[in-house]
């Protein structure tokens, strides 16, 4: 499953994985079921050995192999609740980024701001579906929504999100106050998502 749904640049270290998990897991068990353990003993933990050191020397090439299988991040993007607009957006896998982000941002600007005013709970924090979340993070001290695509939510990207939208607001401060909407000003964000998002392996 990992070899499957890794991506191109990670298909290498992916097949490495897949080797040594299979040393380890089927050859050991085939060496140690054959009998050959009376003729050469602890033949079968020397393919364990060997598989382990494989695989383990996959995922710390390439750390990326972690993230395959928990869940997929999609895409990123950052909207100025004022009036809705996208003012960064990122995608790592180009499912689903073909929708209008602008149509998109003024959705969720105005879905999050009706949820406020109706319930009086606070912001919206996740938008669950059948293959998917959405979510949401709001910057404290700016006009600013992050929402994050991916297929399942976890502690560790809640976490990344709301560090991503910490250190956008701060970089960034002067330049919303400003009321800039041009995704240019705010290209160099790409550096913030590799910063907070690094277990993130590109789908393009």
């Amino acid at each position: 499953m990992l070899n499957k749904n890794a991506p191109a640049s990670l298909k290498k270290y992916s097949r490495i994985a897949l080797t040594g998990t299979i040393i380890f897991c089927v050859i050991s068990t085939t060496l140690y079921a054959s009998g050959l353990t009376l003729v050469l003993p602890g033949i079968h933990l020397l393919a364990e050995a060997i598989g382990g050191i494989i695989t383990t020397w996959a995922f710390v090439k390439q750390p990326h192999l972690a993230y395959i299988l928990p869940f997929k991040v999609m895409r990123l993007f950052v909207i100025d609740s004022r009036n809705g607009i996208d003012i960064f957006d990122h995608a790592w896998i180009q499912e689903g980024a073909s929708v209008e982000s602008t149509l998109l941002s003024g959705m969720l600007q105005g879905i999050n701001s009706l949820f406020q005013e109706s319930f009086q709970r606070g912001n919206l924090k996740e938008i669950i579906m059948d293959l998917g979340v959405l979510m949401l993070a709001v910057a404290e001290r700016s006009p600013i929504i992050v929402a994050l695509f991916t297929t399942k939510s976890s502690c560790s990207l809640r976490y990344s999100l709301s560090m991503f939208t910490n250190a956008f607001t701060s970089k960034y401060k002067k330049t919303i106050d400003q009321g800039a909407h041009e995704q240019s000003v705010f290209g160099d964000a790409i550096e913030l998502v590799k910063e907070c998002f690094p277990y993130i392996p590109d789908y393009k």
